[in-house]
């Protein structure tokens, strides 16, 4: 290459870096601002799932004392009192799917950002980044699944219940079994969503762990 296209590369990349720079910066602290808004709501979907479940294993206790002898209109009551829990914990996972499915589609925007930057600069640490950004991807897509699953699997088990409810007012011992299942299967449903949410905090955590680190380093230099 010769002296003239080297100082025109030279020139090119001294003018371009810095916006780069400058852009990566407001990123980063675009998405440490994210990641922290997200710690906070997290935090707070763990405290009401943990409510929630322990109410929903209160009711599940009376009914299964009310259960053995059939005690009539108190089973009804404490039975459509589970019913209102289960359709509104359904409500809750459908709009958190739909959240988390707005918040991939940013993610995958970021991403591209990401790869982009890291073909421009050539940085080993935006090219790590953007590794980084690819298995998060992944790790949101199984994420996305599993919650999808689970949304779909809390409504058949509250159109199921429903459909129980003449059996379940002539006192059938069938009807109540299945109930019963259903009801268990719905609270373990409950528990998984609720891990699902604790493993999410602990991985914004770490993500803000790195951040920070990665401040620091910048910083430094």
């Amino acid at each position: 290459m010769s002296f003239h296209r080297v100082l025109i590369v030279t020139l090119i990349i001294s003018l371009v870096m810095p916006s780069v720079l400058s852009a990566q910066a407001a990123r980063n602290a675009k998405e440490a601002l994210a990641n922290e808004s997200q710690i906070a709501v997290d935090k707070l979907q763990i405290v009401r799932d943990r409510e929630e479940i322990k109410e929903f294993e209160a009711l599940l206790e009376a009914m299964d004392q009310l259960e053995a002898v059939y005690a009539g209109e108190d089973f009804r009551k404490i039975n459509m009192k589970l019913r209102v829990a289960m359709q509104r914990e359904f409500e809750q996972a459908k709009g958190k799917f739909a959240q988390t499915r707005r918040e991939a589609r940013q993610s995958r925007r970021e991403a591209r950002g990401e790869w982009q930057e890291a073909r421009m600069t050539g940085n080993a640490r935006d090219r790590v980044q953007a590794r980084d950004d690819r298995r998060d991807l992944r790790d949101d897509r199984r994420d996305r699944e599993a919650a999808k699953i689970r949304t779909e699997r809390m409504r058949v088990i509250l159109s199921e219940t429903k459909a129980l409810q003449s059996e379940l007012d002539r006192g059938s011992g069938v009807a109540l079994a299945i109930n019963r299942a259903l009801l268990g299967e719905f609270l373990r449903l409950l528990q998984e969503d609720l891990e699902a949410t604790e493993s999410e905090l602990k991985e914004d955590r770490r993500e803000r762990r790195e951040d920070r680190r990665e401040r620091r380093t910048d910083q430094n230099k």
